[in-house]
C-alpha cells in the first residue's frame, strides 16, 4: 500500500499543553454552559411548582437535579464501579490473561526496561489519553494510506480507519485529531516529510466529511 503522506510529530511538553489548552476551550466551556442551562431549568421548574403548589411534580423534578448534581460531580467514581462489576462476570475469566513467560518475553524484547524498576508490559496493550498519560514518548510517527492511518513509535503500532474519526480541527501550527473523546492525538504540519499541511488539507477533508473545521 503506498504511503499518501508521512508526519513525525514530537510530543513535547509544550506541544501537548497546547493541545490541552485547546481543548479546554473547545470543549470544557460547552460542558460547563450546558450544566448552568439545565440547572437554571430546574430551578425554575421548582420554584414554578412550589408557587402553584404542585408538590408531586416539584418533589420529581428535585430528585432529578440531586441526582443529576450527584453523577456529574461523582461521576468518574460511578463509571469506575461500574467497570469493575462488569468485570466480575463469569465470562471475562476465559478472556486471555498473560502468564507470567509471555510477560517475561516481552520485557526481554525491550531494551529500556530494566528488571530493578519492576516495569511489566502487557502485551497488545491500549495507550492511554495523552491527556493522561505522565511521560510521554517524544516522537510518533504518522503514515496515511489511501482508507486508514497507523501511529508508530517504539512502543505503540496502532491502524485507525478514517470513517472512526469523531472530529479534526486545523490551526495555525497543528492538525487536532479526534478518534474518540478519550484518545486525541496532534500532528505538527511541520512534520511532515511525505507531502505537505496544504495537501493533507484537501486530503484530510475529503476523507472526513463534515468533521473537519478550520480553527485558524
Amino acid at each position: 500500500m503506498k504511503i499518501l503522506f508521512k508526519n513525525i510529530t514530537e510530543y513535547t511538553k509544550e506541544n501537548c499543553d497546547h493541545f490541552k489548552e485547546f481543548h479546554i476551550n473547545k470543549y470544557a466551556k460547552k460542558e460547563m454552559y450546558k450544566y448552568i442551562l439545565i440547572a437554571v431549568i430546574i430551578v425554575y421548574l421548582i420554584i414554578s411548582n412550589i408557587i402553584y403548589k404542585n408538590w408531586i411534580l416539584f418533589l420529581t423534578v428535585l430528585i432529578f437535579g440531586i441526582f443529576l448534581y450527584a453523577f456529574t460531580k461523582y461521576r468518574q467514581i460511578i463509571i469506575n464501579k461500574l467497570k469493575k462489576i462488569f468485570k466480575r462476570r463469569e465470562c471475562d475469566k476465559y478472556k486471555y490473561k498473560p502468564t507470567v513467560n509471555s510477560i517475561d518475553k516481552t520485557i526481554s524484547k525491550e531494551s529500556s526496561v530494566s528488571v530493578e524498576n519492576s516495569v511489566i508490559i502487557y502485551p497488545n496493550r491500549k495507550r492511554n489519553s495523552i491527556f493522561k498519560t505522565k511521560k510521554l514518548s517524544t516522537e510518533y510517527v504518522f503514515y496515511f494510506y489511501e482508507n486508514y492511518m497507523k501511529i508508530k513509535n517504539r512502543k505503540l503500532s496502532k491502524k485507525v480507519w478514517y470513517y472512526k474519526f469523531n472530529k479534526i480541527f486545523e490551526t495555525d501550527k497543528f492538525f487536532f485529531m479526534y478518534i474518540d473523546d478519550k484518545e486525541p492525538w496532534f500532528l505538527e504540519k511541520d512534520g511532515f516529510v511525505i507531502g505537505n499541511s496544504e495537501k493533507f488539507t484537501e486530503f484530510i477533508k475529503k476523507k472526513c466529511l463534515f468533521k473537519y473545521k478550520n480553527e485558524e
